[in-house]
């Protein structure tokens, strides 16, 4: 899964894995979504899903009921205009929920996503290092939804471009040594 797009890479990522047979879940802002909806098109072309990531990847722990459904709503309706697709999946930024949000998400109709295995890559790029892709694989274990970001938001959005590169370089490693390990996406 992709969180936080999309960014500069997004397509190139998307593009990546569909040469290896793999669809991933790409979810995004609503910020970045308007930023880019070429982007987002064609990875709902390439048969990846496209997930509600909020607009602005605020903390919906902080908001009331009417802010946090319009984050949700406002991307899910630029999504679906787009693609043509209403989204079916929710991601909360900071994978943070509250009682209040789970009610509204629950009047979304969306799916909630979290994650198992976070690579950490954000924090690779804002340290201006790369990412260990046979590490990354040999962390991973059957059962995990595995956690990239191909976008940045905030003080990060510098680091998009990296994020995605890093990503890029790592992919070929994480996707051989997963499936040596007999893992299927």
């Amino acid at each position: 899964t992709f969180d936080d797009g999309p960014g500069p890479k997004t397509v190139e990522i998307a593009e990546e894995l569909n040469k290896a047979g793999i669809k991933a879940t790409f979810f995004m802002t609503g910020v970045n979504v308007k930023a880019m909806p070429g982007a987002v098109k064609r990875v709902a072309e390439l048969g990846h899903e496209i997930g509600v990531h909020a607009y602005y990847h605020k903390a919906l722990k902080g908001l009331t009921p009417k802010e946090t459904l319009t984050e949700i709503r406002k991307t899910a309706y630029q999504i679906a205009t787009i693609t043509g697709q209403p989204p079916r999946v929710f991601r909360a930024a900071y994978g943070a929920l509250s009682p209040i949000s789970l009610e509204v998400l629950k009047r979304t109709k969306l799916k909630h996503v979290d994650w198992s295995h976070d690579t950490l890559d954000w924090k690779k790029a804002e340290e201006g290092k790369t990412l260990n892709g046979k590490k990354i694989a040999q962390n991973i274990k059957a059962g995990d939804v595995v956690l990239f970001h191909d976008g940045a938001m905030g003080r990060q959005a510098g680091q998009a471009g990296q994020r995605g590169i890093n990503i890029l370089r790592a992919l070929p490693a994480i996707i051989e040594g997963s499936r040596q390990k007999g893992f299927e996406f």
